[in-house]
């Protein structure tokens, strides 16, 4: 059944919100204060003798008493409506109702700040009403006061010398005739009674309400009674019949006839598809489509990034994009999987299948291949049986990932001449499987329980005698954990001639944040030795391990801590958790969903061609006549460790600070291009923060999982400009922002 827009929430606030979509509105002479803010669409608004009409962002204020109507030009238009209760606020300032508030802002033409400021009132209004934390009718009490304040100080007018139009004889009248409805609505009411009542013929009356509000007589009465009729539909128990003689309408045929007009459902079913267990009155998302509540939050989120724009420095850069710093080295694009077992599972090969197909990784890194739950070794018969290994490497290979061994020896399960016949077996099996020229393409790594460098030195330099003899054209690599003194001299001396491929340092995050510096050096000694660096962050699990400020972290550790080193990231997060989401590091969900990380390396596995420029916020690519251009903010990323859960919901306040604004001047040559944005934030791409939106569940409903659904995907946006030699780029990057924008010209 589809949902109607219409919020309307009242309560003990001296104010509501309403969203009118899809229908006429009228309203005249009412006694509250009144903003109408266009949402999308178009509205016109008849306000005595002038029409005016508004575009989208476009807000108008009409004020109490003030004779008016509103239609909608555009049928799909969403409005927004806000209506400030008079009598409250008159208590603190008597003089409200003899005050003229004139505060009309059309976007195209009014780009004053004080205009802005209103609007971000009303979208925190919102914003706090959709939140509704334990003390949200303290905060909306407060920033009602403010923006009622804000308007008196700023568009205040002597009421009687603001229009005199509103003066005239016949809207007098009008006014007097609304007034009577207003008063009798409950009644009986004819178009020859207010005649006689104004001494005024019935051709004039009808001539007066279609002039000055737009519609007929009895039109209006029927919607006037309507709109009286909503509170007893959805906040009482009274029957249909009941609900329309109270409102005025002779029966109940007449009422369900007007109100499907409208509604285009009857008065009973839409009673019961808005008020299942809520009151209308207290469920913003209750009684709005997704898309009209998509419209509100950007709108929110709009306000929220324009308020922090004007006290943000701006980083203006020209760009020559005839000139390149040379070609990116795109990176190997490495998905770690940590327990090779659990491959063997069927849905995790279909989410494996899924991401390979817009990411397309190079490798597949697998820990645990020898593992008991892979039954390779029958101890009985000291044979061994590769059919489950076998399994794994097919499927990667049907998918175009190519598999990166972890050859990992523990002294619990083997000798180390046990460990070496076992690696022989093994390499020869593949060989013989799958062509030396296909096991040639694959990784294999080696690794160890003891890690001090002793132990990794004897390890490594034994096996490697055994390997190299037998298996010369394979792409060998070990594993390097620096210990606390960091002398990698003394290990890498120790492997300067070998036949290695790479060699993958390993650290904990907080031992890389201490020596950022040491690992950059040892990096560039590891190319010295013509082997290609991988580096593995060892993380715990993080509630932003989730977040998209980790996400954005990703971007910055590839394009600059490690821009000569290779990463790798986790393929999903494992079951060893109840919840949905408790900071584990894989790019999934246990449940397949993409996590803010997913879409920053979907992101940068777009990145190729030439440098255009590059700086710690930015990267600009060419290739042919194309430009990409990947900007990120997280340089301050790691202040968000400081903070707990419920800061993190907070964190765009909190570190408001930390946005950045850019703008990039790029020379193009004069033509028809088209610019497709992609937008990765905490309000589109990231399911972390929708689902901390919906209460976070861990056992989701179906409106639940494609809420989320939608949410996991990047912000798309594609426009065609013409340029004249000169293309301004101006983003303005929150604290946990990706955006990568893609130019081409149009021949």
């Amino acid at each position: 059944m589809e949902k109607h827009e219409l919020f309307d929430h009242r309560g003990d606030l001296p104010f509501y919100f309403k969203i009118l979509n899809k229908s006429q509105y009228q309203m005249a002479w009412h006694k509250e204060i009144e903003i109408i803010l266009v949402l999308e669409g178009t509205l016109n608004i008849t306000l005595g003798d002038e029409t005016y009409t508004l575009k989208s962002n476009d807000f108008f204020l009409i004020n109490s008493n003030e004779g008016h109507s509103i239609t909608q030009a555009d049928e799909n238009s969403i409005i927004l409506s806000l209506s400030l209760d008079t009598l409250f606020f008159k208590k603190h300032y008597p003089k409200l109702l003899e005050t003229y508030i004139d505060c009309k802002c059309f976007f195209t033409k009014e780009k004053n700040k004080k205009y802005e400021f209103v609007r971000h009132c009303i979208a925190k209004m919102l914003s706090i009403l959709h939140e509704k934390n334990d003390y949200y009718q303290f905060y909306l009490l407060k920033e009602s006061l403010t923006l009622l304040e804000y308007l008196l100080c700023n568009f205040k007018k002597d009421y009687h010398n603001a229009n005199k139009s509103f003066n005239r004889p016949a809207l007098n009248r009008l006014k007097r005739i609304l007034n009577y409805i207003d008063n009798n609505y409950t009644q009986k009411i004819t178009l020859s009674d207010i005649a006689s009542l104004e001494y005024i013929s019935i051709y004039y009356l009808s001539k007066l309400f279609k002039e000055h509000l737009g519609i007929g007589f009895h039109e209006y009465l029927n919607q006037y009674r309507l709109n009286k009729s909503m509170n007893d539909l959805l906040n009482t128990n009274k029957n249909i019949i009941d609900i329309a003689l109270d409102n005025g309408f002779p029966n109940a045929k007449s009422y369900t006839k007007i109100f499907k007009e409208k509604y285009k459902l009857t008065p009973d079913v839409f009673r019961k598809n808005l008020t299942p267990t809520n009151s209308f009155t207290d469920n913003i998302s209750l009684t709005l489509s997704d898309y009209a509540q998509n419209v509100i939050e950007q709108f929110i989120k709009e306000q929220e990034i324009h308020i922090n724009k004007d006290s943000i420095k701006t980083s203006s850069i020209d760009i020559d994009t005839n000139k390149t710093l040379g070609k990116y080295n795109s990176f190997h694009k490495i998905l770690h999987f940590d327990l090779a077992y659990d491959n063997l599972n069927t849905n995790w090969q279909y989410n494996l299948q899924k991401i390979q197909s817009e990411i397309k990784f190079d490798y597949i890194k697998l820990s645990g291949i020898f593992t008991e739950g892979m039954y390779f070794y029958n101890k009985e018969d000291n044979l061994y049986n590769w059919f489950n290994i076998d399994i794994l490497l097919d499927f990667f290979i049907k998918i175009g990932l190519k598999p990166y061994i972890e050859l990992y020896y523990t002294s619990k399960k083997y000798t180390l001449k046990t460990w070496h016949i076992l690696l022989e077996k093994f390499i020869s099996h593949c060989i013989d499987r799958y062509g030396i020229t296909e096991v040639e393409t694959w990784k294999f790594e080696l690794s160890g329980e003891n890690r001090s460098y002793e132990n990794s030195i004897d390890l490594y330099t034994k096996t490697l005698n055994i390997i190299e003899k037998k298996f010369k054209t394979l792409k060998l690599g070990i594993l390097f954990v620096p210990a606390s003194n960091f002398e990698e001299r003394y290990f890498l001396i120790n492997f300067k001639n070998r036949k290695l491929d790479f060699m993958s340092i390993e650290m904990t995050h907080e031992a890389y944040i201490k020596k950022k510096r040491l690992v950059k050096s040892l990096i560039n000694n590891i190319k010295k030795m013509n082997l290609k660096p991988y580096f593995i962050k060892t993380e715990t699990t993080h509630y932003l391990n989730d977040s998209c400020f980790k996400a954005s972290q990703l971007v910055n550790e590839i394009l600059n801590d490690f821009q000569d080193a290779n990463r790798q990231v986790s393929f999903i997060d494992n079951l060893k958790s109840s919840k949905m989401f408790y900071g584990g590091l894989g790019i999934l969900t246990y449940n397949g969903l993409k996590k803010p990380i997913y879409n920053a390396y979907f992101l940068l596995s777009k990145l190729t061609g030439e440098i255009v420029a590059k700086d710690k916020n930015y990267i600009v690519l060419k290739q042919d006549n194309k430009l990409q251009i990947l900007l990120y903010n997280s340089s301050e990323n790691e202040d968000h460790y400081n903070l707990n859960f419920q800061q993190y919901l907070s964190a765009k306040e909190i570190l408001v600070d930390k946005n950045k604004k850019i703008k990039l001047n790029l020379d193009l040559d004069k033509g028809l291009y088209k610019f497709k944005y992609y937008t990765l934030c905490s309000e589109r791409g990231s399911i972390f923060d929708a689902w901390t939106k919906i209460a976070s569940p861990n056992i989701l409903t179906e409106e639940d999982a494609q809420y989320l659904t939608y949410k996991e995907q990047l912000d798309i946006n594609i426009k065609t400009l013409h340029i004249n030699n000169t293309a301004t780029i101006e983003e303005f990057l929150g604290n946990d922002t990706i955006k990568l924008i893609e130019i081409e010209g149009i021949h």
